[in-house]
């Protein structure tokens, strides 16, 4: 039997398994398993296109006459599928085909390696069952605001659907959920505790606003003064000084028991239980940068400069969004639309390789929490190793992933590629096969259809089609005009 190698490295494939395939015989793809494992080591010559290529798997090829050069012949190209795909001859065998006895032991031996992998095959039902699982009024109404009023019932449908066919690895992952949670107790946020404040004490207590707001939030967090306000320092003697609780002071200096027991509630509060998610829920994409803890980034729905980053970020196969949130929802009134849903406190866009299980942690928004961040990861380790049957050890590096990463769509703002913040990469310690991050999807103008020119926009529309973005050239016009 004749072995000729159709790869770059010391693999080969055995062609000699179709020497006797004549015209009318049945051909059937490989196992995906092994299609995914030969793929990664780069044995497929023509490549099988994870996870695209994926539903391939179950056709049948009839033997035509100008298919048997090709099938005997070191070029192995056989025929295009669906007008898109170049199939070769190492992506296929012979129906009736049987595996020797030594191809099975090597195959063993090979499954008796960790497979990192977590692309599976997805079947209708499954898709169905996630779309299913999206609140979809809320959707429409969150896309309404991102398109500027330009989805329809059929755009909808169309993008929860290839949503889920991103997504669904992740779906599988975490147990048939759209989220992964865990609890955490931590002690309050600046920003948490300046909710507080604002609603306990400034707001009930106006005639003490001008005290109260004259301390910093962390101050409030662990109830002690920092002796950093010079007048209270100069005419308050030793009422106020360094390292003196708070309270004490409010007490001694506002006289008003009421507002002592306001504050005693307040500071009762400093630690708190809040949830830690990892999310595919659409929801959790398009309010990536919409909460009611007074944060925002460039990617905010509706505004931002890059708020065409949502949806990118959604229809790709490589993106969660980890967040903190109290645990209940909160109601919305927003461009005009009311909804209700989680407000996050603490977000970070988690990039996930599916053929590697490398994970990379991007830039933490508003703040940098270490704890949050480190239970976030430590949830999805725990879930990954459990998942894949794997030790769960794991390696960590910070800031050095550039190389790893790539620019899916222009459409969004890559902290990572960009430097901006910090960031994280761990890998199982038992993998042994670099990661590859492709972050962002392209997709078309929702009002138009049109190309978006690979530029980001405040809506899922192209500039054209982006009444903001035209009245701000209308008006760079003019400007140019009165200058000349």
């Amino acid at each position: 039997m004749e072995e000729i190698d159709l790869y770059s490295n010391d693999n080969s494939y055995d062609i000699g398994i179709f020497k006797d395939v004549k015209v009318g015989d049945i051909l059937v793809f490989r196992d995906l398993e092994e299609l995914h494992r030969e793929e990664r080591k780069g044995n497929i010559k023509w490549t099988w296109n994870i996870p695209d290529m994926d539903y391939l798997v179950g056709r049948e090829i009839i033997v035509k006459e100008d298919m048997l050069s090709p099938l005997r012949s070191k070029s192995g190209t056989v025929c295009r599928m669906d007008d898109m795909w170049q199939i070769g001859t190492d992506m296929l065998q012979p129906k009736n085909y049987k595996k020797p006895e030594q191809e099975k032991q090597d195959n063993m031996a090979d499954e008796s390696k960790i497979n990192f992998s977590i692309v599976r095959h997805t079947d209708e039902s499954t898709i169905q069952e996630m779309i299913s699982k999206v609140d979809y009024e809320r959707f429409k109404k969150l896309m309404a605001i991102g398109s500027d009023g330009n989805a329809g019932t059929h755009t909808l449908d169309r993008i929860l659907r290839e949503w889920a066919c991103a997504k669904s690895d992740f779906y599988l992952l975490f147990g048939r959920s759209l989220t992964l949670e865990t609890s955490i107790e931590l002690e309050m946020s600046r920003d948490e505790m300046s909710t507080l404040v604002t609603e306990k004490l400034y707001k009930k207590f106006p005639r003490h606003y001008a005290v109260l707001s004259r301390f910093d939030m962390q101050e409030f967090i662990v109830n002690e003064i920092n002796g950093c306000m010079s007048n209270f320092a100069t005419y308050c003697g030793d009422m106020y000084k360094r390292g003196k609780k708070l309270s004490k002071f409010i007490a001694e200096y506002c006289q008003d028991k009421e507002l002592n027991d306001a504050l005693a509630n307040v500071l009762g509060n400093r630690k708190i239980v809040s949830k830690i998610v990892a999310s595919i829920d659409p929801y959790d994409y398009l309010t990536m940068s919409l909460n009611n803890h007074r944060w925002q980034s460039c990617q905010k729905l509706g505004e931002g400069e890059y708020a065409s980053a949502c949806l990118a970020l959604i229809l790709d196969s490589t993106t969660l969004i980890g967040y903190k949130y109290s645990g209940e929802n909160t109601t919305y009134n927003y461009h005009s639309y009311e909804f209700s849903g989680n407000s996050k406190a603490w977000r970070q866009c988690v990039y996930y390789d599916r053929n590697t299980s490398s994970i990379l942690f991007s830039r933490q928004y508003p703040d940098e929490i270490d704890g949050v961040a480190k239970a976030l990861r430590e949830m999805i380790e725990a879930k990954v190793s459990e998942y894949l049957g794997a030790r769960n050890v794991w390696g960590i590096k910070h800031n050095n992933s550039q190389e790893y990463y790539e620019n899916g769509s222009e459409l969004l703002y890559h902290d990572v590629s960009q430097g901006a913040g910090t960031h994280c990469q761990v890998t199982n310690k038992d993998c042994k096969e670099k990661p590859h991050f492709i972050v962002g999807q392209d997709y078309n103008c929702l009002s138009c259809g049109g190309d978006m020119d690979d530029e980001a926009t405040t809506h899922f529309l192209c500039h054209r089609c982006d009444e903001g973005y035209e009245d701000e050239e209308e008006e760079w016009d003019e400007d140019e005009e009165e200058d000349v």
